[in-house]
């Protein structure tokens, strides 16, 4: 007997199966979806875009496994401390100023405004618990590779 024969006999002897409509077409996972969100909108509200406002305290917080811990390294040359903007750039509001060696929490990382050769920036909290934004410049090298986009 010829094993195309014996693979034939083997696939006819399994019984054919139904695939089932998803729940929600507009998603790969089947299941109930969280009260207000029938008609389909983003149940996640969106990050702050880096254009300022990174000192809000009201964003919601981020899951634990896109967050990670990235030591400031780098002090600016003229504060000896580590600036933290509102925005992702210089021309923002300072809001906080940040000390070398501060093990600081990324939440996300963005593009901005170029601060000494580096035009990533990433959004941290500050000790007071505000949101703002520091460069890369100031962050050890490579801790920020795996952070998530604004």
């Amino acid at each position: 007997m010829k094993i195309t024969n014996i693979i034939t006999a083997l696939l006819l002897a399994i019984p054919a199966t139904r695939a089932t409509p998803l729940a929600n077409p507009d998603s790969a996972f089947p299941g109930p979806r969280a009260a207000g969100t029938e008609s389909g909108e983003n149940m996640a509200a969106p990050l702050n875009s880096g254009e300022g406002g990174g000192n809000r305290r009201d964003s919601p917080p981020l899951p634990l496994q896109k967050r990670k811990a990235c030591r400031l390294v780098r002090p600016d040359p003229e504060l000896g401390r580590i600036p933290c903007y509102a925005g992702a750039g210089t021309r923002f509001p300072r809001v906080a100023v940040l000390q070398v060696g501060y093990s600081a929490t990324v939440r996300c990382k963005t593009l901005g405004e170029n601060y000494k050769g580096e035009s990533l920036w990433d959004r941290v909290v500050a000790p007071s618990g505000a949101n703002c934004f520091v460069s890369s410049f100031h962050v050890q090298n490579g801790c920020d590779d795996s952070v998530i986009w604004c």
